[in-house]
């Protein structure tokens, strides 16, 4: 499974509950002639390359860009700030909650994620009755 790369005007933090993926990250002040944009909105901007196979054929310009990659693992946790550019894949069954918010936001942020019932707390809860083997 490979998402699409791609940057978002919000923030987002990706909590990792099972099994494994990675992230791959690039700068949101690298040039978008570099990037191969096919979609352009004011929430988001899709590219065409796979960051993590890119076809140099196809996208030259791609050679130029620094890529960093992150393993999560079940419970990481991934603060990505808007306009990074991310895309995510997994070579097997995972689950994932993603927090999507607007850093203006603030502490009201802060208190959904301290909250009793979030997402993450019932995920976990299922998770101790149907493990999920990687």
């Amino acid at each position: 499974q490979v998402s699409t790369l791609h940057s978002r005007l919000e923030d987002v933090i990706i909590n990792q509950v099972a099994g494994y993926q990675t992230v791959t990250l690039i700068h949101p002040r690298t040039p978008s002639v570099y990037l191969y944009e096919v979609h352009k909105s004011l929430k988001n901007r899709v590219s065409a390359i796979n960051a993590e196979d890119p076809d140099y054929s196809l996208f030259p310009l791609f050679r130029h860009v620094k890529t960093k990659q992150v393993v999560l693992r079940p419970g990481d946790s991934l603060y990505i700030p808007a306009m990074w550019w991310r895309q995510t894949s997994a070579s097997c069954r995972n689950i994932v909650v993603t927090f999507t918010f607007d850093v203006r936001l603030g502490s009201q942020v802060l208190e959904l994620l301290d909250m009793k019932h979030t997402p993450m707390n019932i995920v976990y809860s299922v998770l101790k009755q149907h493990p999920l083997v990687c």
